[in-house]
């Protein structure tokens, strides 16, 4: 969070490029941006509503991004605006070569500040979230070479984003972020049991306590529901089911406890009841929900949230077509 757009955005900075977000963009109060808005609106009618580069070499990285939220007024018009909107300036900064970003944010009309008083936090969450690419990439491309920027400053142009809101913004995107990295990934490089092992390392060096139960005879006493969806994956040994516990308990008085249970089928064929017609080809994300709890578990931690005892376990398991399905 940085405490001076106008600082921010100038050459001198750490930033190698301005992301400008609003509802009316062109007319946003920051006086280092009013000469080349004032130019980019006299070259381009649509500058209001079109994403746009411009160049402007007293600016970070010499160069300013503007992208419109649209309309915000409307009955139907809701935060969403601000979350597409940033995604799309920070992907378009970071294909202009940026590396470090700084998100601007246009305060909403007046009379919608009620509506949209998260808006900055919920536009900062979806300019990380338009970055993130894939694991697989991430570990076949490099993690730098497929996301380079490696710095986001946010600024509200009516100083409303405080640097406790950019910490809250950061701990539950490394949430999001997990819950991505599970869910969005094909069957193989998340079987059950990497899957297991995914969130063990995500949460390794925080106050997350996370166990795996692999035991078969185990599992079949404690989770018979799962083992029977299990049954025609046991032949094969990575597909083979587990139940991941994560607990995350803060020190002092716990004022509610929390229990979860996330489903991790990490492919649904159908078993024998398959999923013809090409349906088949997205059920590798039937994982979703324990990705969602793995993530709002780490989210939970890193914000080292008081007074909430968390428990979720997830059922980590592949429905496999086989003469036991």
């Amino acid at each position: 969070a940085e405490t001076s757009p106008e600082t921010a955005s100038l050459k001198k900075s750490s930033y190698d490029a301005v992301v400008l977000v609003g509802h009316d963009p062109i007319n946003a109060k920051c006086k280092p941006l009013t000469r080349v808005l004032k130019s980019l609106a006299k070259a381009d009618d649509s500058a209001s509503s079109t994403l746009n580069m411009i160049a402007g070499e007293d600016l970070a990285g010499g160069r300013l991004i503007v992208s419109p939220t649209g309309p915000v007024s409307r009955d139907y018009d809701d935060a969403r605006r601000y979350a597409e909107a940033a995604s799309r300036g920070a992907k378009r900064a970071r294909d202009a070569g940026a590396k470090s970003l700084l998100l601007l944010l246009q305060p909403p009309p007046k009379s919608k500040h009620a509506t949209y008083a998260h808006a900055t936090a919920i536009a900062a969450l979806g300019a990380c979230g338009g970055l993130w690419q894939p694991l697989e990439a991430r570990e076949d491309l490099g993690a730098k070479n497929v996301e380079p920027v490696q710095k986001i400053g946010v600024c509200a142009l009516d100083g409303a984003f405080s640097n406790s809101a950019a910490k809250w913004v950061s701990a539950v995107e490394e949430g999001m972020r997990l819950a991505r990295d599970l869910a969005g990934t094909n069957p193989e490089r998340m079987a059950p049991l990497k899957f297991a092992s995914y969130v063990q390392a995500a949460c390794r060096g925080t106050k997350v306590k996370v166990t795996v139960n692999k035991d078969k005879a185990k599992l079949e006493k404690g989770y018979p529901l799962m083992m029977a969806v299990a049954r025609s994956s046991m032949a094969v040994a990575r597909h083979r089911p587990c139940v991941v516990r994560m607990e995350y308990k803060p020190s002092g008085p716990i004022k509610r406890t929390i229990l979860l249970a996330g489903k991790g089928v990490t492919y649904d064929t159908g078993g024998a009841d398959l999923k013809v017609g090409g349906h088949m080809a997205g059920m590798s994300r039937d994982k979703g929900g324990a990705a969602a709890a793995a993530g709002l578990v780490l989210a939970a931690a890193k914000l080292g949230l008081q007074g909430i005892h968390l428990i979720a376990e997830l059922g980590c398991v592949r429905n496999s077509i086989g003469s036991d399905a």
